[in-house]
């Protein structure tokens, strides 16, 4: 059976796309740097007697003056440009600096999450089957008792070879 829960969407995720590019995914969805631009003491000077909702339309505003553009398929190698506009050089590396640095903690704890997600679900695929082989191991062993082999001793290469063939 294929399982198709959210966690195994995630598994797939984790595999497929590459890390710089979930980086940038990550980046680019805004959250990291409308939270550090609403930190910044100008724009919060600024937007401070605004309602919530036009706060964070500003915020997303000031975040979308940050682009990131992919290079040409054509080149040999892929590399990313950050583009922004900001009044401030100073500003602009603190903002970037603790923006990136949210991004790694964030996109560190997503794949660390995928991955326990992983576990888990290994485990209960492992905990499972062997439930499943402890169940087929009982009923022959009743099937074996009822037929009068009690006695009947298998080596480890025979159990092996009936188990491998019950699995396939």
């Amino acid at each position: 059976t294929k399982n198709n829960s959210p966690n195994q969407i995630n598994l797939i995720n984790l595999s497929v796309i590459p890390i710089l590019d979930r980086f940038i995914i990550e980046f680019m969805d805004y959250e990291e740097l409308t939270f550090v631009i609403s930190n910044n003491k100008i724009v919060k000077e600024n937007i401070s007697q605004l309602s919530k909702n036009d706060q964070q339309q500003i915020l997303y505003d000031y975040a979308k003056l940050f682009t990131v553009e992919k290079s040409d398929p054509k080149e040999d190698y892929t590399y990313y440009t950050l583009n922004f506009v900001w009044h401030d050089k100073v500003e602009i590396k603190d903002i970037l600096d603790q923006a990136l640095a949210l991004t790694i903690k964030n996109l560190e704890k997503s794949v660390f999450t995928e991955l326990e997600d992983f576990l888990e679900i290994k485990k209960n695929s492992t905990y499972s089957r062997d439930l499943e082989k402890i169940r087929y191991l009982k009923e022959q062993s009743l099937i074996a008792k009822e037929l009068g082999l009690k006695n009947l001793i298998l080596d480890e290469d025979t159990l092996g070879e009936i188990l491998s063939d019950k699995d396939t």
